[in-house]
C-alpha cells in the first residue's frame, strides 16, 4: 500500500491584471529543478483568479508548459457578458514510468453559471521531456479578442510535489511467530517536524523515497540476503540486500567491499548542513553527533557489515534539540 506525500515547491502570490489584449499573458513562472519528477512522482500546479468577458463569442485559453511541451485548455464565455468569475487552472505533471515521458493534463473550473458544451474543460496530453534537466514551467492566459471590456486578474499560483512511499510488505501471515503490523512511522512525527522533511526513505523492502529523482543501488557481484523466513536468498548484481532478523527489517545491508553504493540525486541535499538521522544496526544516529553516511555527491558507500533504514532530512536551519532527538529515536527505532 503507498501513502501520499505532498510538499509546496513554490508559492506565486502576486497579483497580475491585464484587458484589452489578446496576446498571451504569463501568470506565473518557475524553474522546475531536474530530477524532481523522476519515474512515477507528480507535481500539481493551482493557479486562483477571476475574468470578466463581455461577449459570449469570447474564448479563453490557459496553457501550461513545461520545457517547451504545452498543453492548453479554452474555455468558452457562456453567459457572457459578465463580471469577475472566479477561475481555477489545475495542472498536473506525472513521470510516466520514465524521466523522459510525462503524463500532462490540465483542468479549468469557473464560476460560469453552467458548464462548457462538452463538460469541464480538461485537456491531457504524453509530453516528452527530459525531467532529469531544469526545465521552466509556466501558466498562460490569452483572450481571442482584444475587447477593452476582457480582463483577468492571477491571485496565486502554487506548485505542489506529490511523492509516494511504500509501506513495508506484510509478514507471511502462516509463518509461526509473524506479527502483522504496519506502522507509517511519519505519521506519529509533530506537524512541524512533519512539515520539516524534505526527504524519507525506509529502506525495509525497496528503494522509494520521497525526494528528488531516483535511487541507484550499485554492487558488482551477487550475493545473499537473510529475509523473514530466515533462510538466505540469492541477490543479483547490482541489487540490494534488504535484509530481516524475523519478522522485524533490519534494512540494507552493506557488506565488507567498497564495491557497494547507494547514489541518490545530489539535489535532495542530504550533505548539508541541515539534521540528517538514519538507523544503523538498530541504532539511531544523527547528525553532528554521527559522521553524515552521504558524502557531497549524494552517494552513500559504506564498509560494513552494517544495515541501514529509516533514512530522514529535515530543514530545519540548526541542529535538532535533546526533545526532538528523543521524538526522532523512538519514532524511527
Amino acid at each position: 500500500m503507498a501513502r501520499e506525500f505532498v510538499e509546496t515547491l513554490f508559492i506565486e502570490p502576486a497579483d497580475i491584471s491585464f484587458s484589452g489584449t489578446a496576446v498571451e499573458v504569463p501568470l506565473f513562472t518557475r524553474l522546475i529543478p531536474g530530477g524532481t519528477l523522476g519515474t512515477r512522482h507528480r507535481l500539481r500546479f493551482t493557479t486562483q483568479g477571476k475574468f470578466s468577458v463581455v461577449n459570449d463569442a469570447t474564448t479563453l485559453t490557459l496553457r501550461l508548459r513545461y520545457g517547451v511541451s504545452t498543453v492548453a485548455v479554452t474555455v468558452k464565455a457562456i453567459g457572457a457578458p459578465f463580471t469577475d468569475k472566479g477561475i481555477v487552472v489545475k495542472g498536473y505533471l506525472s513521470g510516466d514510468e520514465s524521466i523522459a515521458i510525462q503524463a500532462a493534463t490540465v483542468v479549468v473550473m469557473t464560476g460560469l453559471s453552467r458548464l462548457q458544451q462538452d463538460g469541464i474543460p480538461t485537456t491531457t496530453l504524453l509530453i516528452s521531456e527530459n525531467s532529469n534537466g531544469d526545465l521552466n514551467s509556466q501558466i498562460t492566459a490569452q483572450f481571442d479578442v482584444s475587447s477593452g471590456s476582457n480582463s483577468f486578474t492571477h491571485y496565486n499560483t502554487t506548485i505542489e510535489k506529490i511523492s509516494f512511499i511504500e509501506d513495508p510488505p506484510l509478514p507471511d501471515p502462516d509463518m509461526p511467530g509473524t506479527k502483522i503490523v504496519i506502522v507509517s512511522k511519519l505519521n506519529n512525527l509533530p506537524v512541524d517536524m512533519l512539515r520539516a522533511h524534505t526527504f524519507y526513505m525506509p529502506l525495509t523492502h525497496d528503494l522509494i523515497h520521497s525526494g528528488i529523482g531516483d535511487a541507484i543501488f550499485i554492487r558488482n557481484y551477487a550475493t545473499t540476503a537473510v529475509w523473514r523466513d530466515g533462510n538466505a536468498h540469492a541477490i543479483t548484481a547490482n541489487q540490494p540486500r534488504f535484509s530481516y532478523s524475523g519478522a522485524n527489517p533490519r534494512g540494507i545491508l552493506f557488506g565488507t567491499s567498497a564495491a557497494e553504493s547507494l547514489q541518490l540525486n545530489t539535489a535532495n541535499a542530504l550533505h548539508d548542513s541541515d539534521p540528517i538521522c538514519w538507523i544503523e544496526n538498530g541504532v539511531f544516529k544523527y547528525t553532528p553527533s554521527s559522521v553524515n553516511i552521504f558524502n557531497s555527491d549524494g552517494k552513500l558507500n559504506l564498509i560494513g557489515p552494517v544495515y541501514i533504514r529509516d533514512i530522514l532530512k529535515l530543514k530545519l536551519g540548526r541542529n535538532l534539540t535533546p526533545t526532538e532527538v528523543t521524538i526522532l529515536s523512538s519514532t524511527l527505532t
